[in-house]
């Protein structure tokens, strides 16, 4: 029995003065497995991961090649994908953060992320990390609109840490994506996602305010490469309908729904009703999603 210690090893974690940090000897033990050499391989490999994922930011999406061969009806192929992903993995769990203890009484920050692939988020208390989360988005939700996956970060993230958001009127959500902020404050039958909608009626309880500048925490914003951007550009100014929804939302959409192009109408009020007339925000439900033109 030891008396006065400063830090303390327990079940995979090393608790100290300072705060949380993980076992030594499981970084250790993740650093030195070799390379898999089959799917039962992988799966420790991920198992090891995922138990120290609470350290590590994006990790979902750092694993995504080695997550993609424990698939059903996939065979190993091991490239360079894979081998890139693996060391990457390695290295973000050995400069692991340390976090701090979560402190009831301090208010809480959320700050979240997402990519074409994966969606994270970080818990933080005085600018500090209390806990990181990552997840792999599903084949349905990969074909979620940009805002959309903003969203579902924040939903995801509120709920795995319910335990300690629930009741607290002092949160702070962090995002670089200011249009979150008018989804938010939208009747939930606007939100044009059932599973969001959901997760809105029970999380929205508690006081939110949106940023729209982003503090990197670890967390890497979903970015477009210059070649697609620039196509997108020139292949939006070919596209007839495109353009005339650009005019459209620049000159500001028209009270009566009828007066909106035919070529443009369908999308435009797809989740208003049908039976009221049309409040400001759900004449901009138009906004909130990417487009993409035909070419």
């Amino acid at each position: 029995m030891q008396f006065k210690s400063t830090a303390v090893t327990f079940l995979g974690h090393k608790l100290t003065d300072q705060g949380i940090c993980p076992d030594p000897g499981k970084v250790s033990a993740v650093r030195e497995m070799p390379r898999p050499l089959d799917k039962v391989g992988v799966q420790r490999f991920l198992g090891m991961c995922n138990y120290l994922s609470k350290f590590c930011p994006n990790l979902s999406e750092t694993v995504l090649p080695l997550r993609n061969l424990v698939k059903q009806n996939v065979e190993i192929n091991w490239s360079d994908s894979q081998e890139n992903a693996f060391n990457a993995a390695k290295d973000l769990i050995a400069s692991s953060t340390n976090l701090l203890y979560y402190d009831v009484k301090l208010p809480v920050t959320l700050q979240v992320d997402a990519s074409d692939e994966a969606i994270g988020g970080v818990l933080m208390q005085e600018g500090k990390p209390v806990c990181f989360t990552s997840h792999t988005l599903t084949d349905t939700e990969k074909q979620y609109a940009q805002i959309e996956k903003e969203c579902l970060a924040i939903m995801t993230s509120m709920k795995r840490w319910h335990q300690y958001l629930f009741g607290k009127h002092d949160i702070i959500v962090q995002t670089d994506h200011q249009l979150l902020e008018t989804i938010f404050k939208k009747p939930l039958n606007t939100l044009s996602r059932a599973a969001l909608k959901e997760n809105c009626a029970v999380e929205l309880e508690s006081e939110m305010v949106f940023r729209a500048e982003l503090e990197q925490i670890g967390l890497k914003p979903a970015k477009m490469s210059d070649c697609t951007l620039n196509r997108m550009k020139e292949e939006t100014r070919k596209d007839q309908t495109l353009k005339c929804l650009l005019e459209t939302v620049r000159k500001g959409w028209p009270s009566d729904k009828l007066m909106v192009p035919p070529c443009i109408r369908p999308g435009a009020f797809e989740d208003a009703s049908s039976d009221c007339t049309n409040s400001v925000e759900e004449r901009n439900v138009g906004k909130d999603s990417q487009v993409s033109p035909r070419c």
